[in-house]
């Protein structure tokens, strides 16, 4: 498992043919590996999901799943529209350690949005 979020080279990582799309059973099984890490007061839901205050919990080592769901987030139809609007996606469903700094190193090797905005 990685500790650093992978970059992406593509412009959008979504139309990449290898992109795989994190599941229910993949974070489950996730967690479980990393269950040593989980908050005191998480729960476990119907489909033995660890929540922590209604939210679903992603160890902090799960940098992968981590990365793939910032891409979905952010890469959605509507996406690219900066750091506020992408926390406060996440938010709703994820909670996870250093969540903040995590989205801002992703915003800043987002390709497109540096396109887009004219920046190197």
């Amino acid at each position: 498992m990685q500790t650093k979020l992978e970059k992406q080279p593509l412009l959008r990582p979504l139309d990449k043919d290898s992109f795989v799309w994190p599941t229910l059973n993949e974070i489950a099984a996730t967690q479980q590996v990393h269950e040593h890490d989980k908050p005191r007061d998480c729960t476990v839901d119907s489909d033995g999901i660890y929540r922590y205050n209604s939210r679903i919990w992603m160890p902090q080592a799960a940098s992968i799943i981590i990365q793939r769901l910032f891409i979905v987030v952010h890469c959605e139809p509507q996406g690219h529209r900066g750091e506020a609007v992408m926390l406060n996606h996440i938010k709703k469903i994820f909670g996870f350690k250093n969540m903040a700094q995590l989205v801002r190193r992703f915003l800043k090797r987002c390709l497109l949005c540096h396109h887009v905005k004219g920046e190197e």
